[in-house]
């Protein structure tokens, strides 16, 4: 593109050797092949003699969800002093960071230690100040309250190579302005930015979400940010204060502390384990379940004075499960939970636990064996599935043993829907201004084919979808019988309307009682028509087909195979 608007020279910079390799061949059979020089290496370790020229543009893609995190700041720098002429100019120009504090309980479940059962011995973590990168687009505003305007946290200019800092804190004023309660309290921050293309104010590209911007595009490859903030902050309406805005050269970070003896290059450090060990989708899901009544009062039913054995990775449940049972043997094979486990234990002074790594460490029967289920090695829910595995175990350890089973019963259903976006990750770019880049998807859809399961996780309720047709019930595990000798397979049919179907939604349903089910995908009845609501603290799976036009009503059949030797599922599709 840049050759067709007229460079009479271009040194192609691309790091990632597939990629050149593609890039040189579709340079060789354009018109442009004897302008274009294709160097495979990093910008940043090229000299000036790896040129033959100096060159007076720098045109670079090299951003994403936080502006900084693939070294664009020392990419910039770097360019202007081993790459180009002084002076020379930049597309884009110059960035902006823009930062708006929010009061959410929606977003706080997502960073929170649960606190509501038992009292967190991690109230005063700060957390970590890793991004959260969300497609801010699709958090509805009765989820968060804007306490003000947005406003520039930083800004760059990477025309002028001498003022980029690779490390720069700096405090903005911030008046809390939209408050509708008496008070609020601010905990976390949302963050974006946007790209001035030449310079003139003009051609800005923005990452702003659409309840900022209306026009703002849809994009996948760059997201909005939320950062927690180290300490909630109370405010009152018209209230001034200092949000302390930091970055580094990889990432960026916020707090409301105004001590001038705060070192704010010093990034929040988890202290409590949670944080660094748990996806934020993970915390999500255990803050969710904590607040689940109905569960609370199934464990009180169901452990009553009995001893229970609880399985998983990454979960309280056994904690919850303490308050009703005589006495409880968590089995949590990954170390760092287990020490979150011991910290929750010894703060709230819980003496009927036993904490395992293993199920070949049960001392004893128990009378229930219980799981949410939740592993963190699980890409799909169905993965989860390694409960049953586990609980045969138990079984063979205890081969007279009688005891109960919790969940009885798993549940994967399918539902066809229609993306509004999220089917472009998967689809061919094709001609791109007028440039055919065949060869580029080729080399995707093989990369794809190798490399990326057939469905693949998606935490759906990031992305806009309409239902297509009813959920389906593909398969049905009985945890209460004994595991199979053989894989299992099955076969369903699922009906989608066909103008606008471009996939396949997929998820597990856990049965505990005929009243109480733990979903993990839809959060209630959805009907061809309507936007499924998804659960945020799980991933689903997604399979993505061609989109279907005419009218009418299409039939695709899914077959299952529930492999026994590692308890994952393969899938076949035909339309």
């Amino acid at each position: 593109m840049a050759a067709e608007a007229g460079a009479d020279k271009v040194t192609a910079i691309e790091v990632f050797s597939p990629m050149a390799k593609m890039a040189a061949e579709i340079f060789r059979d354009s018109k442009f092949k004897n302008i274009i020089e294709l160097i495979s290496s990093r910008s940043t370790e090229l000299s000036q003699s790896s040129l033959t020229e100096r060159g007076n543009l720098i045109v670079a893609e090299v951003f994403d969800t936080e502006l900084i995190g693939e070294g664009a700041l020392r990419t910039f720098k770097e360019a202007h002093e081993t790459l180009v002429k002084r002076g020379s100019r930049v597309i884009p120009s110059s960035a902006r960071v823009w930062i708006l504090p929010v009061e959410s309980r929606f977003l706080e479940k997502f960073n929170k230690t649960p606190s509501m059962v038992f009292k967190s011995p991690c109230d005063d973590c700060p957390g970590s100040a890793a991004v959260f990168d969300v497609q801010l687009s699709q958090l509805s505003s009765g989820n968060f309250t804007a306490l003000g305007t947005p406003f520039i946290a930083f800004e760059f200019n990477f025309e002028d190579p001498d003022s980029i800092q690779y490390d720069e804190w700096k405090t903005c004023d911030f008046i809390v302005s939209k408050v509708a309660e008496e008070r609020a309290v601010m905990n976390a921050v949302l963050m974006w930015w946007d790209l001035d293309m030449d310079g003139s104010g003009k051609n800005i590209l923005s990452m702003a979400p659409t309840w900022f911007e209306d026009n703002s595009p849809w994009r996948d490859h760059w997201l909005q940010a939320v950062y927690f903030l180290p300490e909630k902050r109370s405010v009152v309406k018209d209230e001034s204060l200092k949000i302390c805005c930091a970055h580094d050269e990889y990432s960026l970070w916020f707090s409301t502390q105004s001590s001038d003896s705060v070192n704010f290059m010093d990034k929040p450090l988890c202290k409590c384990q949670m944080h660094v060990t748990c996806a934020r989708s993970s915390i999500f899901r255990m803050n969710d379940l904590e607040e689940n009544s109905s569960f609370m009062k199934f464990l009180n039913q169901t452990c009553l004075k009995k001893s229970v054995v609880c399985i998983n990775e990454g979960s309280l449940l056994g904690l919850y499960a303490a308050q009703f049972a005589s006495d409880v043997t968590i089995v949590d094979s990954n170390p760092h939970f287990r020490m979150v486990l011991e910290k929750y234990k010894r703060f709230n002074k819980i003496t009927n636990v036993v904490i395992v790594e293993s199920v070949d460490e049960i001392q004893e029967a128990p009378s229930v064996a219980l799981s949410e289920p939740f592993y963190f090695s699980s890409l799909s829910t169905w993965n989860n599935l390694r409960f049953w595995f586990d609980v045969e175990r138990i079984r063979t350890r205890f081969p007279d043993a009688d005891f109960e089973v919790f969940p009885r019963c798993g549940v994967l259903y399918a539902m066809p829907v229609e993306f509004e976006h999220l089917w472009k990750i998967a689809s061919k770019v094709g001609v791109v201004e007028g440039h055919d880049l065949s060869k580029f998807d080729e080399l995707c859809q093989k990369a794809r084919c190798a490399t990326d399961p057939v469905v693949e996780p998606q935490p759906l309720w990031e992305y806009a979808s309409i239902c297509t047709g009813k959920p389906v019930e593909v398969a049905r595990f009985d945890i209460t019988k004994k595991l199979p000798f053989e894989n299992i397979r099955f076969e369903k049919i699922i009906q989608a309307t066909r103008l606008g179907t471009n996939a396949i939604t997929f998820w597990m349903d856990w049965i505990f009682t005929d009243e109480l089910i733990i979903n993990t995908g839809i959060l209630k009845h959805c009907a061809a028509g309507d936007c499924p609501q998804w659960h945020p603290g799980h991933r689903q799976s997604v399979h993505f087909i061609e989109q279907m036009q005419g009218k009418g009503v299409a039939e695709i059949t899914v077959s299952s195979n529930f492999q026994v030797e590692d308890g994952d599922i393969t899938f076949q599709f035909v339309l």
